[in-house]
């Protein structure tokens, strides 16, 4: 079964767990009826978080082993055609791109947005956004903010 937890931010100080203001800090999301968002911490501890640094676990670690978040930025390398993304990995271009981890429909999935590519052949200009598959060698770049 996959794990369900969330990383955000403190909001507050506890010196009683060691926290500051800004630290991240993991486990289950709770929103009380005072409206004030907050982590339960494994050790069964809560703290106030800013509500938005809140991103859930992903359910897989890049090639570092490290967890992958909602709105984390990561690395892929994908393979290009001058329609666009290709499959076909014959006479193309493979190119780093970065995409940000985010949530529709159901699923997590990386967005890569606008970009140019210039190559011996021409200039290629990709100018719509889209979704990249999660199960390639991704490496994490950039934790969300």
């Amino acid at each position: 079964m996959r794990k369900i937890k969330f990383r955000a931010k403190a909001s507050v100080n506890d010196m009683h767990l060691n926290i500051k203001m800004g630290d991240w800090v993991f486990g289950c999301y709770l929103e009380s009826d005072h409206n004030v968002p907050s982590i339960l911490l494994e050790a069964g501890e809560q703290i106030e978080i800013d509500q938005n640094t809140l991103g859930q676990f992903i359910g897989i670690e890049d090639i570092n082993g490290m967890e992958i978040y909602e709105g984390d930025i990561f690395e892929t390398e994908v393979c290009l055609s001058p329609d666009g993304i290709s499959a076909d990995q014959e006479n193309f271009h493979w190119i780093t791109v970065n995409c940000k981890i985010e949530f529709d429909n159901g699923s997590f999935f990386g967005r890569w947005g606008i970009f140019n590519y210039e190559s011996a052949s021409g200039k290629w200009t990709f100018n719509k956004k889209g979704k990249m598959d999660l199960n390639r060698r991704i490496k994490v770049i950039k934790e969300a903010a």
